[in-house]
């Protein structure tokens, strides 16, 4: 988990700070690539499976 974490980490970060100071400028047309959205919901799908594992149950998305 933590080699794909760190593999993604780089990536996933550079896109989201690009897309954030695109919309500081004003452009507010640039989001983050379709990639690095499914990379952030596989990222949070698998830290669900290992809390599930760990803690027996759901966690709670409060």
């Amino acid at each position: 988990m933590r080699r794909v974490l760190n593999e993604l980490a780089g990536p996933v970060c550079d896109d989201l700070e690009d897309s954030l100071e695109l919309r500081q400028r004003g452009c507010i047309a640039r989001r983050p690539c379709s990639e690095t959205i499914d990379n952030l919901q596989e990222m949070r799908r698998g830290m669900q499976r290992a809390v599930s594992i760990l803690c027996g149950g759901p966690r709670s998305v409060a």
